[in-house]
């Protein structure tokens, strides 16, 4: 019989985002069962070592414009409520967590560790006790374990449990994590050890042990991803590396469930970067049907479509697909040149300007508007609907277009901690 497969996840307490993953692991899809093993470490260490924007003492929001923050306030507040966990945020947040960490630490077993971790997320993210308090900390512990597995009166101060936490913390971040929750997976079908943040990316780790209970590396098409000489300079190394991880990872799950396409599955990262899209943008409102194509154009073939030659060659192209073989040479011309240049460039503006008065702060975003207007031009709801990243497209949007709440009454938010 094949070994368990084991899961390590490495948490804060004081993180919303880990204590809404540490309710979903209960629940988590392991065909072939899974070992998870908890790893308690310290956020403002991560943020430290990995030289975060925002500091090592403040939240990942304090880096973030207004908007975005706004957001992420809705979308915890969307995912709490669709996973059915109660969340009610801490008036005194963030409270030192540190000592609490440190006697996790001085818990050996991983099961009555995670027990532990449980209740003290309770503790936190419902009860809103002070788990910078020892007293407070010692209570739980026994409630939860009975009998203490360490010594009561040394737990805070025992060199050992510090170093502990400080070795695991170190260890998050040379794995790749830039914050939690943070998932590694020390054994996959392929053999090479595999990672992922976010309690969104819940679905890879359930993916990953899929194809362990299946011993098959190829449960779905696996497609490629190629890097050009263009880079995400903006980001710290730590979340560039994980950043085209992460869109590794979404290319072979969407792969997985589109159809098969004329070309493989792939992504190349331009060469020209950033891309100056209003070119594209304009071709794209005049001829919509060219969206897709231009798509390819940038990020399968690496083609420059800053340059408004190239996109009327991929627009060309799209349309000589679209109309046929058989169209003539006057259909196609007649077709490129439906379409006003000034007012394609007039609708752009406008689009703009309909994003922002949405709330929408980056792309990919999709904004559902329940005001009854025909389109968003006279949209009066404020972007109540906003959802940002393709993401969360299977879940939230879906969510959201089947009728559930929009999450209005947000619980105040200090970051993806």
């Amino acid at each position: 019989m094949a070994p368990v497969p084991v899961l390590e996840f490495f948490f804060d307490i004081v993180c919303p985002f880990a204590y809404v993953a540490s309710v979903r692991l209960r629940s988590l899809r392991a065909p072939g069962g899974v070992r998870i093993v908890p790893v308690p470490v310290l956020l403002g260490g991560i943020y430290g070592l990995t030289a975060a924007p925002q500091g090592k003492h403040a939240s990942a929001t304090s880096a973030m414009n207004m908007r975005k923050s706004s957001f992420v306030a809705r979308d915890l507040q969307r995912t709490a409520e669709r996973f059915r966990v109660k969340i009610s945020y801490h008036p005194n947040h963030p409270v030192r967590s540190v000592d609490a960490l440190r006697m996790l630490h001085a818990v050996s077993d991983p099961d009555d560790r995670m027990r532990l971790a449980d209740a003290l997320f309770r503790a936190y993210w419902i009860e809103n006790v002070n788990v910078a308090d020892h007293a407070v900390l010692l209570e739980i512990a026994r409630k939860v374990l009975g009998s203490l597995p360490f010594d009561a009166n040394s737990v805070f101060t025992d060199r050992r449990h510090a170093d502990a936490l400080t070795e695991a913390t170190s260890r998050a971040v040379s794995l790749g994590a830039p914050g939690v929750p943070y998932f590694h997976l020390p054994a996959t079908v392929v053999g090479t050890p595999t990672s992922f943040w976010g309690g969104d990316r819940l679905h890879f780790v359930e993916w990953e042990l899929l194809k362990l209970s299946n011993n098959d590396a190829h449960v779905a098409p696996l497609p490629q991803l190629r890097l050009g000489s263009g880079n995400i300079t903006t980001l710290p190394p730590v979340k560039q590396q994980l950043m085209m991880k992460d869109m590794s990872d979404w290319l072979e799950y969407w792969s997985a469930l589109m159809p098969v396409p004329e070309k493989p599955y792939t992504l190349t990262w331009p060469t020209k970067f950033p891309i100056n899209s209003v070119p594209a943008a304009r071709a794209v409102i005049k001829h919509r049907l060219a969206a897709s194509a231009l798509f390819d154009a940038a990020w399968r073939d690496s083609r420059d479509i800053s340059d408004a030659q190239v996109v009327a060659e991929v627009v060309a192209e799209a349309a000589r697909k679209a109309l046929g073989d058989s169209a003539t040479e006057q259909e196609l011309s007649a077709f490129l040149n439906k379409g006003d240049a000034e007012a394609a460039k007039q609708q752009l503006w406008e689009n703009g300007r309909r994003a922002s008065r949405a709330g929408c702060f980056g792309v990919p975003s999709f904004v559902v508007c329940e005001c009854q207007h025909n389109g968003l031009a006279g949209c009066e709801c404020g972007g109540a609907g906003l959802v940002w990243g393709q993401d969360r497209i299977m879940d939230v949007l879906v969510d959201i277009l089947a009728g559930m709440e929009m999450g209005a009454g947000a619980v105040p938010m200090a970051g993806k901690l």
